[in-house]
């Protein structure tokens, strides 16, 4: 079958930001090129993300560079890895086809399978790489080491880039050019790390870990995270709590974020340990939620820093480690939440 071909462009890096605009161009596609499944799959860009001159810089080298390698893309949960390689996707106009891995998987699946037809008899259906293969797309494959070692070893032809030999329809599916794989996981893939809170996971064989091209993520610098908290906060929510009350409410989960990511890289036990890593995504939940407070959405509260973070993350954790948690917010916080709330109460009534 012969690969559709595309019209691309090179992209500069000040349109990832323009603080970016010093570093290396990236090839992207061409939307009007493309089919309509092609740009229903290419992702939404969500413009307050803000890539690090550092990620970028991974990013792109590995774009420019890497040809057939895949690239793994290792860190913490809540990291942002797989919403950073949609934002890159959504940049350059490169479709993505996603896939997550889960114990018991086999190659098979990801080149496709059949299924019944509705007119009756069986249709064959083309899994991710498949896809990935034939329009040169690119492949997404989350939570990697949750497969079976032996799954990625059979699998040499995608990580070499080679023609995909379908055995069950007996096609050869030659490699787009411009197809392209990043695998995603929380661990390392070569080490066990049920201790840090990570379990049902696989340790790797060496020479598939070998094939892949490797960034770590340890999430945003403090006054990223808080730029992006502010763009991410509900709009609304900011109208009616206040710009500068928003601002420092981002500004203090940023450093509480930063704080309890360092102390628990120290004391690597994970969730049996009495600290925890606030990832993004629940500084974003807990900060929408410490809004609506200051801004009068929801009733006096006793204990505004205590609701905001169980509803945010506190109930799915064991006692020691939540009450560790509200503590330390408590600290960082003090009755902060709720001065911020008589503040607006008494500005709206002026």
């Amino acid at each position: 079958m012969m690969n559709p071909v595309h019209e691309s462009r090179f992209l500069p890096a000040g349109q990832f930001g323009s603080h970016l605009a010093h570093l290396p161009a990236g090839r992207g596609y061409l939307r009007n090129t493309l089919s309509r499944d092609a740009v229903s799959r290419i992702p939404r860009e969500n413009p307050a993300y803000r890539f690090s001159a550092t990620l970028y810089l991974d990013f792109i080298t590995w774009w420019n560079m890497g040809d057939a390698e895949p690239l793994l893309i290792t860190g913490p949960a809540g990291s942002g890895k797989t919403s950073a390689v949609l934002e890159f996707a959504a940049r350059l106009s490169v479709p993505v086809v996603s896939f997550t891995a889960r114990p018991r998987m086999d190659r098979r699946e990801l080149v496709g399978r059949w299924v019944l037809a509705p007119e009756g008899g069986m249709r064959w259906i083309d899994g991710p790489a498949a896809l990935a293969w034939k329009h040169g797309w690119l492949l997404l494959v989350n939570e990697f080491s949750a497969a079976p070692a032996e799954t990625w070893v059979s699998a040499n032809d995608l990580l070499e880039g080679l023609p995909l030999e379908n055995d069950q329809t007996g096609e050869r599916i030659e490699r787009h050019p411009n197809a392209r794989i990043v695998f995603t996981d929380n661990t390392r893939g070569h080490a066990s790390e049920s201790e840090a809170g990570y379990f049902g996971r696989e340790m790797q064989d060496r020479s598939v870990i070998d094939r892949l091209w490797h960034i770590r993520f340890e999430g945003l610098a403090e006054d990223e995270e808080a730029e992006v908290l502010m763009k991410e906060f509900p709009p609304e929510l900011v109208r009616e709590a206040g710009v500068e009350e928003a601002m420092e409410v981002a500004r203090i989960l940023a450093r509480a974020g930063a704080e309890t990511r360092a102390s628990s890289a120290h004391d690597a036990l994970g969730l049996r340990s009495k600290t925890i890593a606030l990832s993004h995504r629940v500084l974003r939940r807990t900060g929408a939620l410490m809004l609506s407070y200051i801004a009068g959405r929801v009733p006096e509260l006793h204990d505004p820093v205590e609701w905001s973070l169980d509803r945010a993350a506190g109930h799915a954790l064991d006692r020691p480690v939540r009450n560790a948690l509200i503590t330390y917010m408590k600290t960082v916080l003090g009755g902060r939440l709720a001065d911020l709330r008589n503040l607006r109460r008494e500005t709206s009534h002026a």
